[in-house]
């Protein structure tokens, strides 16, 4: 009998998290890469329930760090849908507001292919 997907993503979350305890960067994804987006999307949620959204800064922060970037002041930090997944289709208006921060807001377009 084969891991369930559950089983993955739970694997595959503890070690983010671990690392974002430890303060330290992955050299390798933990494991085999996600099929699909639910797949991705399960793991985002089971990291997140194992750490909540400052775990994901402090993980992208140290991860950033340890990879050169640089990390002065005025950095705007977004670690992505810390809140849950909502699906959009193209022609969609988004808008996300922070507080006194400001907001973003984008049409969603269908992906064009390359010629």
């Amino acid at each position: 009998m084969g891991t369930s997907l559950t089983e993955s993503a739970n694997a595959v979350a503890s070690a983010f998290v671990a690392a974002r305890r430890e303060a330290r960067a992955l050299a390798n994804y933990p494991g085999d890469a996600p099929a699909d987006l639910p797949a991705a999307y399960q793991i985002q949620d089971c990291a997140i329930a194992l750490d909540g959204p400052y775990g994901a800064v402090r993980f992208l922060l140290v991860n950033l760090s340890a990879r050169g970037f640089d990390l002065g002041g005025g950095l705007w930090v977004s670690t992505g849908a810390i809140t849950g997944v909502h699906r959009v289709e193209p022609g969609v208006r988004v808008k996300a507001m922070f507080g006194s921060h400001g907001e973003v807001q984008c049409r969603i377009a269908a992906a064009q292919g390359q010629q």
